[in-house]
């Protein structure tokens, strides 16, 4: 019975301590009018799907991607588009409890007056 005891912890400490579930979850950002939203949910070992959404007045965009997690970020990609150098890259890192979002090559996917770059926090 000591045994259990003592390997339970170790256990559930494992297992919290995994990177794929820092990122699962649903986050916001953004305010004064002007909202961010980002969705992680795991697909299949190793992917996830993610959607991100922002809107404010006179702008407004979204992306949905796979990504994966490579060290210590979650890396999506938007979908193949029809034109081949319109490609969307979204990193997710961790930064406490909060997530920072950076994009490359987006502009196509929200316009020029937001973005989906930001911190989010996860919601309650």
């Amino acid at each position: 019975m000591r045994a259990l005891s003592v390997l339970l912890p170790l256990t559930l400490c494992l297992v919290y301590s995994s990177p794929s579930l820092a990122f699962e979850g649903r986050y916001r950002a953004g305010g004064g009018g002007y909202n961010q939203e980002l969705t992680i949910k795991k697909r299949s070992a190793g992917s996830y799907d993610v959607v991100l959404v922002v809107g404010t007045e006179g702008c407004s965009g979204y992306f949905e991607g796979i990504g994966a997690i490579k060290g210590a970020e979650l890396a999506a990609t938007s979908p193949p588009p029809a034109d081949p150098d319109d490609k969307c890259v979204i990193d997710v890192s961790r930064h406490g409890a909060a997530l920072d979002v950076t994009e490359s090559g987006c502009v196509s996917f929200h316009g020029a007056s937001c973005e989906f770059t930001g911190r989010y926090k996860k919601r309650r």
